[in-house]
């Protein structure tokens, strides 16, 4: 355990020798001690409630954080995504990703509901990642067909989400465990409506897809979605 006492002044020895008979000095009035396993509790009970003691913790063994060798993420090889514009996912540097993944990778017993314009679950960074889908478009005169995503959109939120990671291929994903389920709420491209480029859907399928996640049991939905700005009196907000 390492022990840092309150003051200078201290004698450590009056402090740490009622609990080991050997302690290693480091700067700054630390102390390293080396006890047995069944040690260590009691000593750390007892040192914490010394008013001498600033702190003691266990010594615990650190390594360096790991970085994914997927080439958008770790800058090596071809990253095809945004034609290679943003080779090191700074997305995920700016989210505290790296930090995040040493302490957990993503559960596999998690599993994201995306709301979106469907995946490609064909794609070879979401393989074995799409847990299942659904499409809910019941508008007039909409295209939603299933299992493909005409837009992309889709895709892409889900590879944020939880691409295979570490696997040398494409980008990283913040959950690399993680799973991710598709509702398909917004439209293919329609060039017989107002919907030529496609990715467009009715708050009512949103909030019927809603429903059914969260009765379906998901703990976490995604919806990266916007609308236009419209005035107080427009028809269409």
């Amino acid at each position: 355990i390492v022990v840092k006492l309150a003051s200078g002044r201290v004698h450590a020895s009056s402090v740490l020798t009622p609990i080991a008979d050997q302690a290693l000095g480091e700067p700054a009035d630390r102390y390293v001690l080396t006890l047995s396993a069944g040690e260590v509790g009691p000593a750390l009970a007892r040192l914490n409630s010394d008013h001498r003691v600033a702190y003691a913790e266990r010594v615990r063994t650190m390594s360096a954080a790991t970085v994914p060798n997927d080439p958008c993420y770790a800058g090596t090889g071809a990253c095809t995504v945004d034609n290679g514009a943003s080779p090191t996912q700074p997305n995920l540097v700016a989210v505290n990703a790296p930090q995040a993944w040493s302490v957990t990778e993503g559960s596999p017993n998690l599993t994201v509901a995306v709301l979106d314009t469907g995946v490609d679950s064909a794609h070879l960074d979401l393989a074995g990642k799409i847990a299942g889908q659904q499409v809910i478009c019941t508008a007039p005169n909409e295209l939603c067909a299933q299992g493909v995503d005409l837009v992309g959109h889709g895709t892409h939120v889900s590879g944020i989400i939880a691409a295979k990671t570490n696997n040398g291929v494409g980008i990283a994903g913040l959950g690399w465990n993680t799973k991710v389920f598709m509702y398909k709420v917004l439209e293919d491209p329609n060039p017989n409506a107002l919907d030529p480029e496609g990715g467009e859907g009715s708050t009512a399928d949103i909030a019927t897809a809603i429903y059914d996640a969260t009765n379906s049991g998901f703990r976490v939905i995604n919806m990266s979605l916007s609308n236009q700005p419209c005035s107080a009196n427009a028809f269409n907000c």
